[in-house]
C-alpha cells in the first residue's frame, strides 16, 4: 500500500471524494488523531491505496493540484 498524508480535514475530505468518484479503493487512516494530538506531522491521517492504483491516484492528486509536497509524502510501501 502507498499513502498519502493529508493534513486537513477539508482536504482529506476532497481527496477522499475525488478517489471514490473515480473508482479507486482507498481507505484513511488516523482521521481522528489530529484532534487528540494536534501536532502537525505527528498524527496525520493517511489515505491508502493499493500499488495497482497509485497511477490513477497519482492523477487524481495531480488534477487537485496536490502534486507538490503533499503528493511527494508517500512515494515509499507501507
Amino acid at each position: 500500500m502507498h499513502e498519502q498524508a493529508p493534513s486537513d480535514a477539508v482536504l482529506l475530505q476532497v481527496l477522499s471524494d475525488a478517489l471514490a468518484a473515480a473508482g479507486i479503493g482507498f481507505r484513511v487512516e488516523d482521521a481522528g488523531m489530529r484532534a487528540l494530538l494536534p501536532l502537525p506531522g505527528v498524527m496525520d491521517a493517511r489515505v491508502m491505496v493499493e500499488a495497482a492504483d497509485m497511477p490513477a491516484a497519482r492523477r487524481v492528486l495531480r488534477d487537485l493540484g496536490l502534486n507538490g509536497a503533499e503528493a511527494a509524502q508517500g512515494d515509499g510501501d507501507a
